[in-house]
């Protein structure tokens, strides 16, 4: 065991009333995982993080620990918090790359299709598989992941981690269908709800997330240097995979609005990018709904930050542009990248279901929508945008339908 894993696994108290435990999203019992490990049993202290959390490999990097687990440890109060997704991460790393997945379940022989192959879709089929439910992703790319491959940089979040998480979570009793758009209602090219249906299959879980950007309704916002964080992130993400990483550095000046973990992965990915790069917030640091973590090593490696601040207006200035922050002073760029959210396009769904005052998908508690075993889960339904919350929608949604299926089967 690593000396750093080591010693945090040693600090662990081992707490009657882990406030770890509660803090967590997906409620892993983290005392009984660690104390696995202290007693070198590698495999048992997987299948503990397993049980509850299929994508401990990708949580023990990418979660707000922070603000979750980490955060409620009571070490945190006179000393530093135990390091739990270092521990989570060198357990899961560990097991995963020495063990295959194999699901040897009896097939109940139902069909599920499941909408995207990111979080909360891998994770309801890989729940479903260990029933011995069949399942089939369908995905709108050329491969697994989602926003784990495409929407976090690989700085942060090693692609050949997702790759190998994934790779474990596959099996028989799952089926990948890849460049598979998906509208609600019958539409040319596309899978829709009729036409699943009409090929058997009986549940449907529909978590493609939330994919319209929203922007900002001021003068000069559709200029064409002006784009959205999620397509930045994603043209590094393919041309880093074209390029094997290496990227010449552009001699631009790059503005950044939002506040969020995907503002922070916009800037710190402009930065290595380009010249420079700016965080422009509305309110002030503390304020900021990013991890703190993040926020850090965004100013150790050179991001600037201006708090407090609004870009009110947007004008061409030959090949640049020029920006009127709080409707007073400009500040010239080469490039401004929105990061301020993302909603439903209903153009995908049309009237099918009902919405909340927020405008996600109405659900019940186990996910199901005002149709019967249809079912939305991940991004579509809450607004706790976090890797860790969207894999409980998932595990949520094939425990409901392992449920159903086995009263039939009765």
């Amino acid at each position: 065991m690593e000396e750093v894993i080591k010693n945090e696994v040693n600090r662990c108290l081992n707490c009657r009333n882990p406030r770890c435990v509660e803090a967590c999203p997906l409620h892993v019992n983290i005392p009984q995982m660690i104390n696995e490990l202290k007693q070198g049993k590698i495999k048992e202290a997987f299948e503990v993080d397993n049980a509850s959390n299929p994508f401990g490999l990708i949580c023990g990097l990418v979660c707000p620990h922070e603000k979750q687990c980490q955060g409620a440890c009571i070490r945190g109060i006179k000393d530093r918090p135990i390091e739990i997704g270092k521990i989570e991460n060198y357990i899961c790393n560990t097991y995963i790359s020495k063990t295959s997945n194999d699901i040897l379940s009896e097939n109940k022989k139902s069909k599920v299709a499941i909408i995207g192959g990111g979080p909360a879709g891998l994770s309801c089929a890989y729940v479903l598989s260990k029933a011995g439910i069949n399942s089939t992703i369908f995905e709108r790319e050329n491969f697994l992941g989602g926003i784990l491959m495409y929407g976090i940089p690989d700085y942060r979040l090693d692609k050949e981690n997702v790759k190998k998480n994934i790779g474990y979570l596959l099996n028989d009793k799952i089926e990948e269908k890849y460049n598979s758009d998906f509208s609600a209602r019958k539409h040319e090219g596309k899978i829709s709800i009729d036409k699943l249906k009409e090929d058997g299959y009986e549940y449907i879980f529909i978590a493609i997330g939330l994919n319209k950007n929203k922007g900002l309704d001021i003068p000069g916002i559709d200029n064409k240097n002006v784009i959205f964080a999620s397509n930045y992130l994603r043209d590094y993400f393919e041309n880093s995979q074209k390029r094997h990483g290496v990227t010449d550095k552009l001699d631009e000046e790059v503005l950044v609005v939002g506040g969020g973990n995907v503002a922070i992965d916009a800037a710190r990915t402009a930065n290595k990018l380009c010249k420079s790069s700016t965080i422009v917030y509305r309110r002030t640091r503390e304020k900021m709904p990013a991890n703190n973590i993040e926020i850090e090593e965004a100013i150790e490696e050179g991001v600037n930050f201006i708090f407090e601040t609004n870009i009110t207006k947007i004008d061409a200035n030959g090949e640049r542009i020029l920006a009127t922050l709080n409707d007073e002073k400009e500040l010239e760029c080469d490039k401004i990248i929105l990061a301020i959210g993302n909603k439903i396009d209903k153009n995908d769904f049309d009237d099918f279901f009902e919405y909340d005052e927020y405008g996600l998908i109405k659900v019940d508690e186990n996910n199901m929508t005002n149709h019967k075993n249809i079912y939305a889960g991940g991004d579509l339904t809450q607004n706790k945008n976090t890797v860790a919350f969207a894999i409980k929608s998932g595990i949520n949604v094939a425990n409901d339908i392992i449920k159903n299926i086995n009263e039939l089967h009765k």
